[in-house]
């Protein structure tokens, strides 16, 4: 019983004690006279009736102190109805970077009410990209919408017709909530946001995602396996970072498997 109480005081700690992850990416792909962008990635952070103005605040302190250029939201932002929820909208629309903030859907949305999330974020000030392309400061962001929208009576667009519509010379970021990379898109973008798996959240768990999904928590490049397809048709190195997020799904409680925010610095490439 001591241990058990022990493990979940440690478990409440962990999940409070959202830090920052920093990484690099150089790239041949910024254009004249850009240097570095800065994004900080929030996900999983499943706003509701645990997840609250006081724990979003934690998050958002995070995010502020690295000064990004803009924010992405790569999904679970939501996971109830957020209809009344004006103090964390006010929280939201504070961050205000210089490039904007964006967004996509995650699973959880779709089970509590894709509408009214959506809602949510663009009233939180979030630019929702749905199976589209967005050119901002330099760079591509193309956000797709959850595979959870198949089932719910959504179109879900081709994701590699979009990638391949985009030019070759641009860094191109592909914000997808779930850690899944479709063989036809490997090599069309240059770096894939997701969350989704939470780490495992709680450790053991971890194991049953790595069961589930191919790419653990961090930043890997693409399998060739992945990348048959393409691989021979583009110079493109594609990488995919699965974030941990920043929240909690059903007990707020982490173990071994820390929150965070993540922030890239996508740099430009030395001699370039």
């Amino acid at each position: 019983m001591g241990f058990a109480f022990l493990a979940c005081g440690y478990g409440w700690f962990e999940a409070l004690n959202v830090r920052p992850e920093h990484v690099t990416i150089e790239t041949e792909r910024l254009p004249a006279g850009l240097d570095r962008i800065r994004i900080a990635q929030i996900t999983d952070v499943h706003l509701g009736w645990i997840i609250q103005e006081e724990r979003l605040g934690r998050i958002l302190s995070v995010v502020r102190a690295a000064e990004p250029d803009l924010v992405v939201s790569t999904g679970d932002l939501v996971d109830d109805n957020m209809e009344f929820r004006d103090e964390e909208i006010v929280l939201l629309r504070e961050l205000d970077p210089p490039l904007g903030t964006y967004a996509v859907t995650g699973n959880h949305e779709y089970h509590v009410g894709v509408r009214q999330a959506v809602e949510f974020k663009e009233r939180a000030g979030m630019r929702v990209l749905r199976d589209e392309p967005l050119f901002v400061g330099g760079l591509v962001l193309v956000g797709m919408d959850d595979a959870s929208a198949r089932r719910s009576g959504g179109t879900n667009h081709p994701e590699q017709a979009i990638l391949a519509s985009l030019p070759e010379d641009r860094f191109v970021v592909l914000l997808k909530h779930r850690p899944i990379v479709e063989a036809e898109s490997a090599g069309l973008f240059d770096l894939q946001l997701s969350g989704h798996t939470h780490g495992g959240q709680i450790w053991p768990f971890y194991w049953l995602t790595r069961l589930a999904h191919d790419y653990r928590p961090g930043l890997r490049a693409i399998s060739p396996r992945k990348g048959e397809a393409y691989a021979a048709e583009t110079s493109r190195e594609s990488l995919i970072y699965v974030s941990n997020g920043a929240g909690t799904w059903g007990p707020p409680l982490r173990f071994f498997a820390p929150p965070e925010v993540t922030i890239f610095d996508i740099v430009r490439k030395k001699g370039n």
